[in-house]
This record gives structure tokens, sequence and C-alpha cells, in this order.
């Protein structure tokens, strides 16, 4: 791997990027006002800004985040306790066994409609990964031209100190030199911009994966447990404690690690 190129300091460069230096030196024309004008320009550079103002904007580990904090507040209201009590004659005769057990079968079921859209966002972040590592690739690449182009130029006015200067004792209104030179200017602000970009980018990659690999852990190993043990009560008719116990458990497990997700998100 190349030393990264810093423009303040040429002598951490490769013998490519030297020779990939003269060849750009070769080329620039201070005779010409659409040569300094295009010298270093991007052509992709604003398409990658606007898709990464829109891929964060868009960003589908928001609104998994929001999905989980719909699961957490929709598990409090499925806690398998509320299936849980003493009947009697005036709970049998009111119906009220039953209305809790219904009531305890929708949240759970909600639950899991909520789930299999969780599983569905996640897809969706993992896409976005993708989509940050193809940006990051391209914004580092563009990164790289700047740089060279950039000690490309300076290398350039130093060694052609009259180069762009109007001839003395002309009347003119153009400086090529200046303009060439706060080209160079411009040049390394919109570098400054793209390494602040690809930090972004880097950031969301990083809190997206994270998100991805804890969700996968919660919902290949606790959310198949609170499954097994929550249906166990919507089947039978009568619970014994212990398996409301094993359920809670289960119940707890989930609700606490999602929260805890949902908190880091």
């Amino acid at each position: 791997m190349a030393t990264e190129i810093n423009p303040n300091n040429p002598s951490s460069l490769t013998e490519d990027e030297m020779a990939e230096i003269q060849r750009i030196q070769a080329e620039i024309d201070l005779s010409s006002s659409s040569a300094i004008s295009t010298y270093g320009n991007l052509a992709s550079s604003g398409a990658a800004i606007d898709a990464l103002s829109q891929t964060m904007e868009r960003a589908p580990t928001t609104s998994l985040a929001g999905k989980i904090a719909e699961i957490v507040t929709k598990l409090e209201e499925a806690d398998p306790r509320k299936v849980e009590g003493k009947s009697n004659w005036l709970t049998k005769m009111t119906g009220a066994d039953l209305e809790n057990k219904v009531r305890y079968q929708v949240s759970r079921k909600a639950v899991d409609t909520l789930l299999e859209e969780a599983d569905r966002m996640t897809a969706r972040v993992v896409m976005l990964v993708d989509q940050l590592d193809k940006m990051i690739e391209t914004h580092a690449e563009e990164s790289r031209g700047l740089r060279l182009r950039i000690v490309a130029g300076r290398a350039y006015l130093e060694a052609n100190p009259t180069a762009g200067i109007p001839p003395e004792g002309e009347i003119t209104f153009d400086n090529p030199r200046e303009r060439f030179a706060r080209r160079l200017t411009s040049m390394s602000a919109l570098l400054s911009s793209h390494e602040m970009s690809v930090a972004q980018m880097k950031l969301a990659r990083g809190q997206a994966l994270d998100m991805i690999e804890r969700y996968h852990e919660i919902s290949s190993v606790l959310v198949p447990v609170w499954r097994q043990h929550t249906l166990a009560l919507v089947s039978n008719l009568k619970n014994s404690p212990e398996s409301i116990a094993v359920a809670t458990k289960a119940h707890e497990s989930l609700m606490n690690s999602l929260a805890a997700l949902k908190g880091n998100a």
C-alpha cells in the first residue's frame, strides 16, 4: 500500500506518483483560461456529494432503530405474566381469563410481525454498507487525484516562477498565475471536504455494521427462544407457573437486548 500523499510533504510520494505528477505538470498551461478553470475538476464530485446526502437522509439504520423502538414498546404489552393468574368463578363467568389470553395472543402476534419487518430492514442496512463501501472507494480515489494535482500545481509554480505573470508594462486585467494559485487553494478546500465526507461515511458504515451484527445476534438466538416459549403459552389453555416463568425470562432477555440496541442506534 502506498503512503498517503500529503500535499504539504511531497517527499511522501512513491516513484509511480512522482511519474504521474510529472505527467500532470507537463499538461499545465497557464496561457489557457479554460485549462486553469478546469484544472483538477472532478466530474463526479457534485453527484457524489448529492448521493452521499441522499444516502444519509434515507439511511435505513434510522428506520431500523425506529422499528426496534416499536418492538420494545409492543413487547411491554406482550408480557407473558399477563396470562398468569388464578381462575375463579368470577373470572370464568366474565370471561376475563379468555380476554387476557386473547389480548396476549394479539400483542404477541404484533411483536412477531414487527420482528419480521425488522429482518427486512436489516437487509436494507446490509445494502447500505455495500453502497458506502463503493462511495468510500470512489472518494478515496478522487482524493488521491486531487492530492496529486495539488502537489503538481505547486511544484509547477515553484519550478516556473515567471509562468502566468503578465508581461511587464502591458495593460492587462488578468493574472493567470494568481488565478491558478487560487485554483489550487480551492482544490485544497475540496480535498478537505472529501476527507470529511469519507470520515462521515466510515462512521456511518461502522454504526451500520454494529447494528447489523448486534441485531443478527438477537434475531438468531433470543428471538427463536422467545418464539418457542411464547408460542407454547398461546397454544395451551392452562399454563403452569413454570412455563410462564420460562417465557417471561425469554421475553425479558429479548426486550432488554433490543432496548440496549435501540439506545445505541
